[in-house]
């Protein structure tokens, strides 16, 4: 059930990166390239947003909010790299939860 529900999020934005990246290698000197890639951006970020609201609808708890503020927050705010909040997370959550 969950590797259904995670190709279902991410498979949409995939398939528009790779469409997107062909288009913008073939179209490379076309003047409406950068017009169409401005467009795109709220696209992804729109996408982006309804995985996540879609994952954060299944949160059980206060601990588990608590865990992706804090997430988020030193995301934001370091310059750690995504594999050390995975792991990080994966630890509290065994942990905590």
């Amino acid at each position: 059930g969950a590797v259904v529900s995670l190709l279902a999020i991410c498979s949409g934005p995939v398939l528009i990166v790779v469409l997107v990246t062909r288009a913008e290698q073939k179209f490379r000197a076309h003047p409406w390239r950068e017009i169409i890639l401005r467009g795109l951006a709220p696209v992804s970020i729109g996408l982006l947003a309804t995985g996540v609201f879609t994952i954060a609808r299944s949160f059980p708890d206060w601990k588990t909010w608590a865990m992706c503020a804090a997430a988020l927050f030193i995301f934001v705010t370091t310059k750690w790299h995504p594999f050390w909040m995975l792991a990080l997370g994966a630890l509290l959550g065994a942990l905590l939860l």
